[in-house]
């Protein structure tokens, strides 16, 4: 469902994503024998990322489907807040506590 509803969403934004996975090249820092040693990776487990524009997290749900850490502001938001529960985001206080915000 997330796969569509996001190919949807891009689509009245007038974008088209498509994702490719390129098999890099990392001999040169981990010696020409590492792919022999290396683990098979199931799954990421952390995207770090900053934003670019405003379709990042959309283009990310569309490909990755990642959980977010919004912040805890977004939690009021009513369609926003359904959104980041249904692919199980983590609010996260920005800013510090409430005390040293006042």
């Amino acid at each position: 469902m997330y796969h569509v509803c996001c190919t949807f969403y891009l689509f009245i934004c007038g974008m088209s994503t498509q994702h490719k996975q390129v098999d890099a090249d990392y001999s040169y820092y981990l010696g020409p024998d590492y792919k022999k040693n290396a683990k098979k990776i199931k799954r990421t487990s952390t995207i770090v990322s900053n934003h670019v524009s405003w379709l990042d997290p959309v283009i990310l749900i569309k490909h990755i489907r990642p959980a977010f850490a919004p912040s805890i502001e977004y939690k009021n938001v009513p369609i926003m807040s359904n959104l980041i529960d249904a692919i199980d985001g983590i609010y996260i206080p920005r800013g510090g506590s409430e005390e040293k915000k006042a």
